[in-house]
């Protein structure tokens, strides 16, 4: 379903900045990053996904970024989210915290074929397969809210997604 005339499009901040900062560089380089907020009556979760496009070093453990935006981790741990259609991932559970405010934050790794709920698994995954002389273009997904943890699994219950290879 479409977002409503009357909101006008979602724009997510973190991203709408880059963009600016782009634009204001006169930089032409291309981000790859998905973002998208999903609504379902008063529950709300948002979706990041980043491609690394082959590059592993353009992607690091998402708790660096969020610590560094303030936010304190307070419980981590290894999991699966059951997404739509039956499939299930490994992810990786955080809770988080800021100024009063309570974040769930679940995190997965995808190549398309296989997944890996963590950084240092995706990652020695990656060095496996280019000391065979493969490079490999990992998705992260990052699926997020403020309201509590059985509200992104009710909304990860519903979410599916389909990677298609590139052509050359």
């Amino acid at each position: 379903m479409g977002r409503s005339l009357k909101k006008g499009p979602y724009i997510d901040e973190k991203l709408f900045e880059r963009v600016e900062e782009l634009n204001r560089t006169r930089q032409k380089k291309v981000l790859k990053t998905w973002s998208r907020r999903y609504n379902r009556g008063e529950q709300v979760a948002d979706v990041l996904i980043t491609s690394t496009g082959g590059d592993r070093h353009r992607i690091h453990p998402p708790a660096y970024c969020l610590t560094g935006d303030g936010w304190i981790v307070v419980g981590e741990e290894p999991g699966e989210a059951k997404l739509g259609r039956g499939r299930v991932v490994p992810v990786t559970r955080l809770k988080l915290t800021k100024a009063g405010k309570e974040m769930t934050f679940f995190y997965w790794f995808t190549d398309g074929t296989e997944t890996r709920r963590g950084f240092a698994e995706m990652m020695q995954e990656d060095t496996v397969r280019r000391i065979g002389g493969r490079r490999t273009n990992w998705f992260l997904f990052r699926a997020m809210t403020d309201q509590g943890a059985p509200v992104l699994e009710d909304f990860l219950s519903t979410f599916e997604y389909t990677l298609k290879a590139e052509k050359p």
